[in-house]
């Protein structure tokens, strides 16, 4: 089929580097991916993930008033799958309207106009929450089980949500993060253990990675699949462990990662300088447009790039990025 040559799902349509058919059993670059009809090959809702998730939701056996009581634990897509696996099944979960937004901005008049309906809304790509003063909107509609957050793509103006809060919002269908600025006591862990198949990460925050003395253990740590493609931090600090970053591309990322780390206070150019011999024994020196290591002094141009080269057939290739 056209889907499988090009490698997308030709339901959702969610692209993938490599080709996961059906029979293949292993993920080719997520050894924790949970089969076919995971996020990493579909959008939430997609016709042919809810299909693989009936055939695999786990009953146990036990009477019908326990039974019942154990379907409403299940998150709002697997009670859906449930539904649609048979006739009975409808006995146990009422399927109500559910209608699915693509993308939902406290900004935005147009995408809150979903919220005024009397359906179920599933937000299944972007939501944007840009202002501290409105994210109320987005926390009201989850206590009321209005609205559901299956985010593939998460913008924040001021992060000031609890480590709970966030986790109602992202999970492990989020494959982008953006964040501007960081004011709650958030660890850089608890983040990305709620978003184990991040692939890109920026945050803007000038001074808040640098208070996260294990930022880049625990990206190696909570990092799942080999599919990270971008990161861009600011540090204060200017080094950091060389060898744990050279362990995260080489087992977590694809071939065309980039990773830019800047830095602002222009006194520590010295520093700088020694730090980037370091680098040079773990990486090489070289700049490649489509994968590298860039580590700068923002607002000059002094920087320094670092190539690494996987092994041949080493993560899932990406396709080189146009020059715009």
């Amino acid at each position: 089929m056209i889907a499988d040559k090009k490698k997308f799902c030709r339901f959702c349509f969610i692209k993938y580097d490599k080709i996961h058919l059906k029979n293949k059993k292993k993920c080719p670059s997520n050894d924790k991916c949970v089969g076919w009809y995971s996020t990493d090959h579909h959008a939430v809702f997609c016709s042919e993930r809810v299909k693989g998730m009936a055939r695999n939701l786990f009953l146990p056996k036990i009477d019908q008033n326990l039974l019942q009581r154990f379907i409403e634990t299940f998150d709002i897509e697997e009670q859906f799958s449930f539904g649609l696996s048979s006739q009975n099944a409808q006995k146990y979960v009422s399927l109500k309207n559910i209608k699915l937004t693509k993308s939902f901005s406290d900004g935005n008049e147009d995408t809150k106009k979903p919220l005024t309906s009397d359906d179920i809304i599933v937000v299944i790509c972007t939501l944007g929450i840009y202002s501290t003063n409105k994210k109320e909107i987005v926390f009201k509609e989850i206590t009321s089980m209005k609205a559901f957050w299956k985010v593939r793509i998460l913008h924040i103006g001021t992060l000031d949500l609890s480590v709970h809060e966030l986790s109602q919002l992202i999970g492990s269908y989020t494959k982008k993060i953006i964040i501007v600025k960081i004011s709650s006591n958030i660890a850089f862990a608890e983040i990305i253990r709620n978003v184990p198949n991040i692939e890109i990460l920026t945050v803007f925050d000038k001074s808040w990675i640098s208070k996260q003395t294990t930022w880049l253990e625990d990206l190696y740590k909570y990092k799942e699949g080999k599919n990270f493609r971008e990161l861009l931090i600011h540090l204060n600090n200017i080094e950091f462990d060389a060898e744990t970053l050279k362990k995260f591309v080489k087992t977590k990322s694809i071939n065309g990662v980039i990773i830019k780390i800047r830095y602002e206070n222009r006194k520590k150019q010295k520093a700088f300088r020694q730090f980037v011999d370091k680098m040079s024994e773990v990486f090489i020196r070289k700049y490649d447009e489509f994968s590298h290591i860039r580590l700068e002094f923002e607002g000059i141009r002094d920087y320094k790039s670092f190539y690494f080269k996987h092994e041949k057939n080493e993560g899932p290739l990406l396709k080189k990025r146009k020059k715009k």
